[in-house]
């Protein structure tokens, strides 16, 4: 039996950074960018460090003070909006195994509170985004030279 299915950030067009407690996330396809606050970027840690929503919402629920159902529904709500955003695909191969409970971190102490995710989209700079030169980056890096046309 195969377990749940991991999702990753859509790079290289999609770029995620976390800073502050705050992650900023920029659709470089489309000049969208966004600012994930709440559990949003407890969920996007895990994601970038190869987690399943199945072990990311265990993880919340051990930290986070909130019925175990919210958390679980607050996860799933979160990843089908960064999946329909473009900002998250599914991962190749992204089948993990069944979670074992005892790979949860431990928690001394209380727990906090419970944020839901937040997905806030601006467009005020996509024209801008778009014009950027660095969007036409290939998967050598930028800059590197065109090839010269063949001679013929």
């Amino acid at each position: 039996m195969s377990g749940p299915r991991i999702f990753r950030i859509n790079g290289p067009a999609v770029i995620c950074e976390i800073i502050e407690g705050e992650a900023i996330l920029v659709n470089r396809d489309n000049g969208h960018y966004f600012s994930v606050s709440g559990a949003g970027v407890d969920i996007l840690r895990g994601l970038m460090s190869g987690g399943d929503p199945e072990r990311i919402t265990a993880d919340l629920a051990v930290r986070r003070e909130a019925p175990a159902a919210r958390i679980e529904s607050a996860v799933r709500d979160f990843l089908t909006e960064l999946e329909k955003e473009k900002l998250i695909v599914r991962a190749d191969g992204g089948n993990t195994p069944p979670l074992d409970p005892g790979q949860l971190p431990k928690v001394s102490g209380s727990k906090t509170p419970f944020e839901p995710p937040r997905l806030q989209k601006f467009t005020d700079v996509e024209d801008l985004l778009k014009l950027d030169p660095i969007h036409e980056v290939d998967k050598t890096g930028w800059p590197s030279p065109k090839a010269p046309p063949p001679s013929g």
